[in-house]
């Protein structure tokens, strides 16, 4: 048709001079080009919002939203927010995306048809434009990913009776159809491309500029305002010392969740991995979009810690992946209140090509970051290494010189190089909690990475030994090894005696560090007056599992940190401010172990304030260790672990 080629050649023309057209413009080429053919009175362009597959599309937990992406000869209504972002559970839009797509168009009479009216978003201008006939055009873009985007245009139009025939009317829809889906897809390539594209540039600034990495974020959120209205933007980057998700850049004033005034030290702004919707991402990796999260059921005081224009209605948070190490997290992207591009005061919901637009930024992001991130994570590990092995070596260094020295006696000698002996052991001990980390995250089958050979009498071959290994420790601290007291455990188990040496030397050792200071005189070399540690074992039975209750008498463990304490690198506020020594992976190797053992290990909450009650590490082992079966059966050889009780 001539009029389509028209249409065709007038948008290749606005294309080729202006890369960036909008989609009101595209309208009004369009209004301009039909004109006489089919004479447009108004037109609206609608996008779908909806982050779902096809196959659940239609799901009762689908919020659904129209989001106004361009309009010609009219003016919407900057007061009436569904002049921009409709519900679709009710009105013409609604009706239309429920409806089989099967048909090329739909066509209404408002005038004729006054239930139309109740339906329609905008009564208004029907009756101010004198708006009778309404052709809706309906149109969806698969793509690889398995989600669709749909898109609904709106025409009225005049009478076309005696200007165009029916079967000319259904091919110039199809023609505008292509045209348009075309276009938009060809938009959306484009501001992906743009924006890798300036933002590649100004990383290429950015490292020839002294700028620090909390300006270069700020510019790239303000370059990402561009492609993505948005009421309030956040990136978080992991701390590898302190362990958190710390708020690092927020195109919104902060606070903390503890005070009421507001704060600019974006420091108290963070996030434990899995808390909330922030901290689940970075844990997860995976990212979360909720279109209405004021229709959340669950309240979370984790939610977020903004203070932005819109109570908090949509929601999107992507993880920023370690590229070299997919498995690890840099940190997160949040984006809060997605505005609408023609009004900032309606707010808009995210949909999966914003997604995809943000992930393409993060992707670029963490390029970026991956250096000085592993910069932050070797300095965190040679830092707490450091502190680790500096008394046994300190030790070890003492009673080398005292020997060099030649002035003692037989005993002297023999103590000293004991003493040499069990401070080589603590050492040992260290190096091996390293390798279990590595090991572990290498993948290597638990056939490898343990040896069974013989059964291993419980009390003897390990809790003594794990006692005997921390004597160094007790020995700096002045405190005597019988306040490691054990209860029961004489039984035998077809274990790896070295690994499970390991777990309750981690246990002995954290016990020592994080003991209550304040006790400490109370300890006495002729009198035990005070317990360090306890362990207790049930009563040994081949068809239960085994409990061993681990007691320790120490600080205790704050009731929020129970699970995070068994986390790679976590350590508590007060070890930090004291400077208490440790890699803080002990904890981490000790679920390691004992899960890779078809057992577990869970800490009971405290029925007072944790300094008031000891805390207890409850391990239930499976009573799969009691023979050596088992160590025969395929499951062992998988680098992924599962009870087979």
């Amino acid at each position: 048709m001539p009029t389509t080629n028209n249409l065709l050649k007038r948008l290749f023309h606005e294309l080729s001079s202006d890369k960036n057209l909008n989609e009101s413009r595209l309208l009004a080429i369009m209004a301009e080009e039909l004109d006489g053919t089919l004479d447009i009175i108004n037109a609206n362009l609608w996008k779908i919002n909806s982050f779902r597959s096809e196959a659940i599309k239609k799901s009762d937990n689908d919020n659904r939203y129209a989001t106004l992406l361009g309009c010609c000869r009219y003016t919407p209504d900057i007061n009436n927010a569904q002049e921009f972002v409709h519900d679709l559970t009710k009105g013409i839009l609604g009706t239309i995306f429920d409806a089989p797509i099967d048909n090329s168009y739909y066509e209404f009479s408002l005038v004729k048809d006054n239930e139309l009216k109740d339906l329609h978003i905008a009564p208004k201008r029907v009756e101010e434009y004198q708006l009778d006939r309404l052709i809706v055009i309906p149109m969806t873009y698969h793509n690889t990913t398995g989600y669709s985007s749909m898109y609904v245009l709106n025409l009225y139009v005049q009478p076309y009776e005696d200007k165009i025939s029916i079967e000319s009317l259904r091919n110039l829809i199809n023609s505008i159809k292509e045209i348009l889906q075309f276009d938009l897809q060809n938009k959306k390539e484009f501001a992906a491309t743009k924006l890798i594209k300036e933002t590649m540039e100004h990383f290429e600034k950015f490292t020839k500029s002294d700028k620090d990495t909390s300006s270069n974020l700020h510019l790239l959120i303000d370059k990402l305002r561009d492609f993505i209205k948005f009421d309030a933007c956040s990136i978080f980057m992991w701390d590898p010392i302190y362990h958190q998700l710390v708020l690092k850049k927020s195109s919104a004033k902060t606070f903390h969740a503890k005070d009421s005034d507001l704060e600019l030290n974006l420091q108290k702004v963070f996030y434990y991995p899995g808390d909330g919707k922030t901290g689940k991402v970075f844990k997860t990796g995976k990212p979360i979009i909720i279109d209405n999260i004021n229709s959340l059921s669950i309240e979370n005081e984790y939610l977020f810690r903004e203070n932005i224009t819109h109570d908090l209605q949509s929601f999107m948070a992507i993880p920023i992946i370690q590229p070299a190490r997919p498995s690890e997290k840099l940190g997160v992207i949040r984006l809060v209140n997605r505005l609408n591009h023609y009004n900032p005061n309606a707010v808009d919901y995210f949909s999966h090509d914003d997604y995809r637009l943000i992930k393409d930024f993060v992707s670029l992001l963490a390029l970026h970051l991956e250096v000085e991130q592993s910069e932050k994570i070797r300095t965190a590990f040679a830092k707490h290494m450091e502190h680790e092995i500096e008394s046994p070596i300190i030790s070890t260094r003492n009673d080398a010189s005292r020997i060099l020295d030649k002035k003692l006696e037989y005993w002297q000698l023999t103590n000293n190089l004991e003493r040499i002996v069990e401070n080589a052991d603590l050492l040992m001990s260290i190096i091996k909690n390293v390798q279990y980390t590595w090991k572990g995250s290498e993948g290597i089958p638990r056939s490898e990475l343990y040896h069974v050979d013989e059964s291993a009498h419980f009390l003897d071959d390990i809790l003594k030994p794990a006692r005997d290994m921390v004597v160094p420790l007790l020995r700096h601290e002045s405190i005597p090894a019988s306040s490691i007291q054990f209860e029961g455990g004489n039984f035998k188990l077809h274990v790896d005696k070295e690994a499970f040496k390991q777990i309750f030397i981690n246990l002995f050792s954290n016990a020592i560090k994080y003991r209550d200071r304040a006790l400490d005189q109370e300890y006495d070399l002729d009198k035990l007056s005070k317990k360090l540690v306890t362990v207790k074992c049930s009563e040994h039975d081949k068809n239960h599992p085994m409990i061993i209750e681990v007691i320790d008498y120490g600080n205790g463990i704050a009731r929020e940190n129970i699970e995070r304490v068994f986390h790679f690198g976590f350590r508590e506020k007060d070890a930090l401010a004291i400077s208490i020594r440790g890699l803080g992976i002990g904890l981490s190797v000790v679920k390691k172990i004992i899960n890779d053992f078809y057992s577990e290990i869970n800490i009971e909450p405290p029925k007072d304030t944790p300094r008031t009650n000891p805390t207890i590490f409850k391990i239930s082992l499976s009573s799969n260790l009691n023979g050596i079966a088992y160590t025969r059966n395929a499951a062992w050889k998988t680098t992924s672990w599962q009870n087979i009780d």
